[in-house]
């Protein structure tokens, strides 16, 4: 449930509170890394006009800018990125736990 995973998309406010600043640059590292990808798949060729059609944009959509067409196709992929960010963050936050108990029995061992 939510109280196992509070980084559910479905909680992404407790996600926030739980994990706060890791999360927030999890998900921003992840956001930029898909802009500029599609950014660069769009400077070198790719045609964003059939995908922006299957979402059911206009055809004049797709004659925009390639930096406006790279910013449309990021905000689609909001309900791929959120999951990945979440599973991202909830096993950074685990190994951060687990070192930070393995580093205090060191210290409780040589202390």
């Amino acid at each position: 449930g939510a109280s196992e995973n509070p980084c559910a998309t479905s909680n992404l406010h407790a996600c926030l509170e739980r994990y706060g600043m890791l999360a927030i640059i999890v998900y921003g590292c992840i956001r930029l890394s898909v802009f500029c990808a599609i950014y660069a798949a769009l400077v070198f060729g790719a045609d964003a006009g059939p995908v922006l059609r299957y979402f059911g944009f206009s055809e004049a959509a797709s004659k925009g800018t390639t930096f406006v067409l790279a910013i449309a196709l990021t905000k689609l992929l909001v309900p791929i990125k959120l999951p990945i960010a979440a599973y991202i963050v909830v096993h950074i936050s685990r190994e951060r736990e687990r070192r930070r108990r393995r580093d205090d029995l060191r210290r409780l061992r040589c202390g």
